[in-house]
């Protein structure tokens, strides 16, 4: 129903050119529609009426998508003076003493996996007893959230099992 050209050929048009993502907000019923905007590109079909909150949900898991190819060849920045972690889409997020002691470790290792030893030295703390918890895996934990809460970006922070954790895109000191 747009002027000049229709929407399931912007659709093709867009998916041509790039790999933006798009939701599709149409007042067009039926399954065949709904068929032929995924089918031609479109990531998300919502119908008339939606809510705001709705559409900025749809756009935000569109985004995630979109986000996560680029993520893993990103450099991601530490930037030791200001305490910052900078994130490839440019959020720069505010990092506790704890946090920016694991991300030295983890940037030194250029993308290899560190030891719960290694990170727990570098904190400053002992190994901990059979069956005592060292706080490590807490330690970890606010960090991805702190990034999550941040930025859309894929946290590249994971687990290695047996071992430790791996900070799995590049990680520059600046």
């Amino acid at each position: 129903m747009l002027p000049g050209v229709n929407g399931v050929e912007l659709i093709k048009i867009l998916r041509r050119r790039t790999d933006a993502g798009v939701v599709v907000v149409s007042g067009r019923l039926g399954p065949e529609v709904f068929r032929e905007v995924i089918t031609a590109g479109a990531d998300m079909y919502l119908v008339k009426p939606v809510q705001f909150e709705q559409v900025a949900l749809a756009i935000a898991a569109v985004q995630r998508r979109v986000a996560k190819p680029a993520a893993a060849d990103a450099t991601w920045k530490l930037d030791r003076a200001s305490g910052e972690l900078i994130v490839p889409d440019g959020t720069r997020i505010q990092l506790s003493e704890a946090d920016r002691q694991l991300l030295e470790c983890f940037a030194q290792a250029g993308g290899e996996p560190v030891t719960r030893e290694a990170l727990l030295a570098r904190l400053g703390r002992e190994l901990p007893e059979a069956g005592d918890d060292d706080g490590l895996s807490a330690t970890i934990y606010r960090l991805r959230r702190r990034i999550e809460r941040a930025t859309p970006t894929l946290v590249p922070l994971q687990s290695k099992s047996r071992v430790g954790y791996v900070f799995r895109a590049p990680l520059q000191l600046v």
